[in-house]
């Protein structure tokens, strides 16, 4: 009877103490992929090539009732890095204001912001690659330390409007060069929802820093972006979107590129293509590829199957294709989810 009392009396205590967010274990993902790819860039197909692809850490959690801290580690050939490192302050403001600080993907246009692995078609389009082609600030993605204010206002029933807006510390805009410039990257996303189960969003972005800190070499950008998505019964959709960027470096000419990419998904399966064209650096000609991918997710989406094939034609040197294989496996919260 005594133990009797003393369990129940301790339940009720369990339950009545209060629970601090910040206290307890935050969320914990991991994602690891398998790469396989083979090209004929050389004049004939080359060896496959086998290799273990990045593999991403991420920590989530409630820092208290108004903010949420995330990390985000990537650990890949070239070592370990701290990727994104940030906290969110989404409740207790006015005007339906959010506050994010930290280190985080910039969002510029639709594609930066989202990781690699999120993406149907493997990686990012090459003209939104800031190592290929040259349009975006940065090394792998528009990825800066920063302070960013946003809202989202509801119009309508239907309508709804997302401003942003980021001073960054610079680093993105001259990466060969150490030391603070400021610079700063704006957003409007208009969403539309309509009852036919269309889903529309458009949005324009604009980014200004400096390539060189001696002299103040400035760089603006500027983008506009598109995506609709049509939901059918059964678990199928259709999702087309498209993007455009046009760069302007002081004392050399406007660079421009863009992409669009078709997907039709249907229960755990996906098939697609995707087009792109871009400037390179010091050409005016129009470097292009297409890529056609499928992919499929293995009961659910902690483990994804994709491959792709790829046909680039270069503003200089010969059109080359390549067929690419992906396996991404994924555990905790934060799944290797489709775009």
């Amino acid at each position: 009877m005594i133990s009797r009392i003393v369990i129940s009396t301790a339940i009720l205590l369990s339950c009545s103490l209060p629970v601090f967010s910040g206290v307890s274990n935050p969320d914990i993902s991991a994602i690891g992929q398998l790469i396989t790819s083979t090209s004929d860039a050389e004049g004939s197909y080359s060896n496959p090539e086998l290799a273990l692809g990045e593999v991403e850490l991420v920590f989530d959690a409630a820092l208290n009732p108004y903010a949420n801290g995330r990390f985000v580690f990537s650990a890949g050939s070239e070592g370990f890095a701290v990727e994104e490192a940030y906290a969110d302050f989404q409740k207790g403001l006015p005007l339906n204001l959010s506050i994010r600080v930290g280190k985080y993907r910039i969002p510029f246009g639709r594609m930066n912001y989202i990781h690699p692995h999120a993406l149907s078609f493997m990686e990012a389009p090459r003209s939104m690659r800031p190592d290929d082609g040259g349009l975006i600030p940065g090394e792998e993605s528009f990825n800066d330390v920063g302070a960013q204010l946003s809202t989202l206002i509801p119009i309508s029933d239907i309508y709804a409007l997302t401003l942003s807006g980021d001073l960054l510390q610079g680093n993105s805009f001259h990466m060969e060069e150490s030391g603070t410039a400021y610079a700063w990257n704006g957003r409007i996303l208009n969403s539309f929802s309509f009852d036919n189960g269309l889903l529309c969003e458009v949005g324009f972005s604009g980014a200004r820093g400096f390539k060189t800190i001696t002299p103040h070499d400035a760089s603006f950008l500027f983008g506009g972006d598109f995506k609709a998505k049509k939901s059918f019964t059964g678990d199928k959709s259709l999702t087309f979107g498209a993007e455009w960027v046009s760069r302007k470096d002081d004392g050399e000419e406007t660079r421009q590129g863009g992409y669009g990419f078709l997907e039709a998904k249907s229960g755990r399966c996906s098939i697609g293509m995707l087009a792109e064209q871009y400037q390179v650096p010091e050409e005016t000609e129009w470097t292009r590829a297409i890529k056609p991918f499928i992919s499929y997710s293995l009961l659910e989406e902690t483990t994804l199957f994709r491959l792709a094939y790829e046909r680039l034609m270069p503003v200089n040197g010969d059109a080359s294709n390549g067929l690419f294989g992906q396996v991404l496996f994924s555990m905790g919260p934060h799944k290797a989810h489709q775009f």
